[in-house]
């Protein structure tokens, strides 16, 4: 594993400055996104505007590689972590290193702010270390007719996810960067059905955790028939288990929508 970006290596730059793009965003970037990345970059959280971007992640990657995972995690929690900071394509738990993961985005960027953010974060109790992978894709299994146990494990620890997986059903660059932030106390969740109680809602997080504060809140369109509510959890490392546990867990027929939230309740 020698041959990767060290975790611990710091992080260079610190302005969006100089560089390939304007403000230091590489070139692939700017062009792929066009005007918006002026008005795009006023919306950064501070911490990222003051990144230079094109250094932190100098091969332009969409590819980390994530170290020190616990041992009972799944590649859909993975997903339901890192997909709060872009659109994930794929994720791989290695197989002679069950404790690495690879996670591929559809841009370097996404790659970048979920780095920043998630670097040390406590995940069921393992801080997790961050780098960028030198692969520039995760590579999935070739489709096995032959179906032994092997295969069956390997296409568990690999998979690929599409656009309707997202979080926003789709690639909004926009609405992934103004909700980004480092992992919060404070859960957000969205998509619930109209019909669900405060008791049932607080049942399932208290699964993981403490629940001290708890309130729904109404839909912006009077007329949906979904709710939102916000709650605090005990500590930072309780609201990433609940993200990573009940992201797209199923209540009532609808999916709820799991995130951090910067509110303070």
């Amino acid at each position: 594993m020698g041959h990767h970006h060290h975790p611990g290596a710091p992080v260079h730059g610190v302005r969006l400055g100089g560089g390939a793009g304007p403000l230091g965003i590489p070139h692939p970037y700017h062009h792929h996104h066009g005007s918006n990345l002026l008005h795009l970059l006023d919306k950064l959280p501070r911490e990222l505007r003051e990144l230079n971007i094109e250094s932190t992640n100098p091969t332009q990657t969409p590819v980390i590689i994530v170290y020190n995972l616990p041992a009972n995690i799944t590649v859909h929690m993975l997903f339901n972590l890192f997909s709060l900071y872009g659109s994930v394509l794929r994720v791989k738990i290695l197989r002679e290193k069950s404790d690495t993961a690879l996670i591929q985005y559809s841009d370097p960027l996404y790659a970048t702010i979920a780095l920043n953010y998630i670097q040390g974060a406590n995940v069921l109790g393992q801080s997790l270390q961050v780098g960028f992978s030198k692969n520039m894709e995760v590579k999935l299994p070739p489709p096995n007719s032959n179906k032994t146990e092997a295969n069956a494990e390997e296409e568990k620890r690999t998979v690929a996810f599409s656009i309707k997986d997202q979080r926003y059903g789709g690639d909004d660059v926009e609405k992934y960067v103004k909700g980004s932030c480092r992992p919060t106390k404070t859960i957000f969740v969205a998509n619930l059905d109209e019909s669900a109680t405060d008791e049932e809602v607080q049942k399932l997080f208290k699964e993981h955790g403490q629940v001290s504060k708890f309130t729904f809140k109404a839909p912006k369109n009077e007329s949906a028939k979904t709710q939102m509510a916000m709650m605090e959890m005990g500590t930072e490392a309780e609201a990433v288990a609940a993200v990573m546990y009940l992201h797209n867990h199923e209540l009532h027929g609808r999916s709820m929508k799991v995130a951090f939230s910067k509110t303070v309740l």
